[in-house]
């Protein structure tokens, strides 16, 4: 205990961890995978120790250290899995009392061995009952007693979780009934507010059934379109007070501005209609004139022109004779090729 209280944290750390590192090289070369599974579950164990169990967790890793190397497997506490869930302080205080009992038992198995050495038969058999063996019932119900405190611990730990998930889920149940009884008013809510829409839509279908003539002869009214009172006619007889009446009132001016503006939106947009279609009348007409006009035009031009041809043309017969008097064949050819065209402009036209 003086050195549990010598070392400090610190040095009980790098302690561990060299003591970590000459493991290491003794489970590397373990044939067991089963050990190998084994050590590398005790080292997250080791590794998640609170602060209050380091030097507990070196004890320990001390001893695995030993059954490693010397026997090459691990025995008792490492093996048995009742142990994984037992804090290292339990598991240490543990190891110490069944070392203790070995001890005493050692000590009384070398005095027999002594006094055996002279006489081999009068060798006294070992009493397996005896306080200090570790099948002895005093040893036995130590361990026992760790067991079923650690145990009890355990227990205790889960029951005080299962208190807190009991609690929370009282908590779920009173907000769950709580909403439930929240929803079940809701619905009464709707289901009252339904049945009173429904007795409001029977009232409006009777209204509109009764009110279906009176309607019709208000909209082949002439003055309907100036002053509309069509909601007015159809619910007066809803209607508590003036309040009710001049909201009527207003629904009836507005529907009289949404006839007038319908109405003219159609009149505008017929109108519109027949004027595009007039233009498009119209256009049409002027683009067939335009193209009749502009082809006669083309055609006088062309009239004119040739008209200029061939009275270029018999100026220039006439030039040739009158100024070219050598060879005869050239002379008839010029006025053969000169009629020719005045022939072919004559065709044209």
């Amino acid at each position: 205990m003086a050195d549990e209280l010598a070392l400090s944290d610190d040095t009980l750390d790098e302690l561990f961890v060299r003591e970590v590192g000459s493991v290491m090289k003794i489970v590397e070369k373990l044939p067991s995978n089963a050990v190998i599974a084994t050590c590398t579950r005790w080292f997250k164990i080791f590794q998640a120790a609170d602060p209050e169990e380091r030097f507990s967790r070196n004890c320990m890793l001390l001893l695995l250290h030993k059954q490693l190397n010397d026997d090459d497997t691990l025995s008792f506490p490492f093996t048995d899995d009742r142990n994984y869930q037992r804090d290292l302080n339990t598991l240490h205080q543990m190891t110490l009392m069944l070392d203790q009992a070995d001890g005493s038992i050692d000590d009384g198995t070398t005095d027999d061995n002594q006094n055996g050495d002279a006489n081999t038969e009068d060798r006294p058999t070992v009493d397996t009952s005896s306080p200090f063996s570790s099948h002895s019932p005093d040893v036995c119900d130590a361990e026992n007693s760790l067991r079923l405190e650690v145990a009890n611990k355990v227990l205790m730990d889960q029951n005080k979780e299962m208190l807190r998930e009991l609690e929370e889920l009282e908590a779920e149940k009173e907000k769950l009934l709580t909403y439930r009884e929240s929803l079940e008013a809701t619905v009464e809510k709707l289901s009252n507010h339904n049945n009173l829409y429904s007795k409001e839509v029977g009232c409006m279908k009777h209204i509109f059934a009764c009110s279906s003539v009176t309607a019709l002869k208000l909209f082949n009214q002439p003055e309907f379109m100036d002053r509309p009172n069509y909601f007015v006619t159809l619910f007066s007889v809803l209607c508590e007070d003036a309040r009710d009446r001049a909201h009527f009132e207003q629904m009836d001016i507005k529907l009289g501005r949404l006839l007038r503006d319908h109405i003219e939106y159609y009149v505008t947009l017929t109108t519109r209609d027949q004027i595009t279609r007039a233009y498009y009348e119209m256009h049409t007409s002027v683009c067939k004139r335009y193209k009749q006009l502009i082809r006669m035009q083309k055609e006088t031009a062309l009239h004119e022109l040739s008209l200029m041809t061939m009275r270029y043309l018999m100026t220039l017969r006439k030039l040739f004779l009158d100024t070219y008097n050598r060879d005869k064949g050239v002379k008839q050819m010029a006025l053969d090729f000169i009629q020719y065209n005045y022939n072919d402009l004559a065709k044209g036209l």
